[in-house]
């Protein structure tokens, strides 16, 4: 009965309510909210050249214009530093032959690379490309097309290192854009 009270947004706000009322009143805080109700009162109401409540009125409708302006006046100082993470759309790329895919990880570090056919899109993997163990040969061929991809002299661990530093050079020199397929942009 209570939880489904509490979920009601306008009997959360008369429970919230009546705990603040409590509360203050057992803190002692009354007293000093009912005299500073009485003196604001007294303000508005009170007799001067311009009446005090227009004063207060004009001083609510302006607040949004001073809100504004100082939030205009940060954008200029502080520029948003969303702008220097467009490069976070660089997700895919061509590199040795095959179509590498990524993402970023929530320090921008890159994850979860994965390897393409070119040809029709599907996901490859790296398979041992000599009989024997001490030669490290590796290659691509594609289950969907039956591409052969290629042959590389280098287990996968070193071909994704290369990869990914290849990725991080397009940043740095800031030619990714050029490798962005158009739907990503």
């Amino acid at each position: 009965m209570f939880k489904s009270v509490w979920k009601d947004p306008v009997w959360a706000s008369v429970i919230a309510a009546g705990i603040t009322s409590v509360g203050s009143y057992f803190a002692g805080w009354w007293p000093a909210i009912i005299q500073f109700s009485g003196t604001a009162w007294e303000f508005l109401f009170a007799s001067s050249v311009v009446p005090n409540w227009l004063t207060g009125l004009v001083g609510i409708l302006a607040a949004p214009t001073v809100v504004f302006v100082l939030l205009a006046g940060w954008q200029i100082f502080h520029p948003a530093k969303s702008g220097r993470l467009v490069w976070l759309s660089y997700t895919e790329d061509s590199f040795f032959g095959l179509r590498w895919r990524w993402s970023y990880s929530s320090i921008n570090q890159i994850q979860r690379l994965h390897t393409f056919c070119p040809h029709c899109d599907f996901q490859v993997f790296p398979e041992k490309a000599s009989s024997w163990d001490a030669i490290d040969r590796i290659q691509f061929n594609c289950d969907s097309c039956h591409s052969n991809l290629g042959e590389f002299q280098d287990r996968y661990e070193t071909l994704a290192s290369k990869t990914e530093r290849f990725i991080q050079q397009k940043i740095r020199n800031k030619t990714w854009a050029d490798s962005v397929p158009s739907n990503s942009k």
